[in-house]
């Protein structure tokens, strides 16, 4: 079988329960792929329940949030070797790392809470 064009690469990482990506905003995105050319940085942002998406119609690049995967999307129809998706897939895993470190802090920070509530209540009750 011989390829005769690649029109479209993708990665997509599927996650077996919904992600939180209200903590994901707008300007962060465009941060991670802001190149300084006002050009290529032209873009799209689309925003609704369970759904973002970031385009970049001048780069063909597609970076889409839904409820249980990511979508990283590149159109330009160069081979996978000369794609810069891995590039573009690597700064959106930095951004999800980001995201599960804090959710794991903040899981943590709440059973701390409840823990020292629970003793305080214990030692409320007992009256030492």
């Amino acid at each position: 079988m011989k390829i005769e064009a690649i029109k479209n690469i993708n990665i997509t990482i599927s996650f077996s329960s919904s992600l939180n990506h209200l903590l994901i905003s707008q300007k962060d995105l465009l941060e991670l792929f802001k190149t300084g050319d006002p050009q290529k940085d032209l873009h799209t942002f689309i925003e609704a329940p369970g759904l973002k998406v970031l385009i970049f119609p001048n780069r063909q690049k597609d970076i889409v949030f839904e409820a249980n995967r990511v979508l990283v999307n590149e159109k330009t129809g160069v081979r996978p070797e000369e794609s810069k998706i891995i590039d573009n897939f690597q700064k959106i895993k930095l951004l999800l790392m980001g995201l599960i470190m804090m959710y794991l802090f903040f899981q943590r920070v709440k059973i701390s809470i409840l823990i020292i509530s629970s003793v305080l209540k214990f030692l409320l009750l007992v009256k030492i």
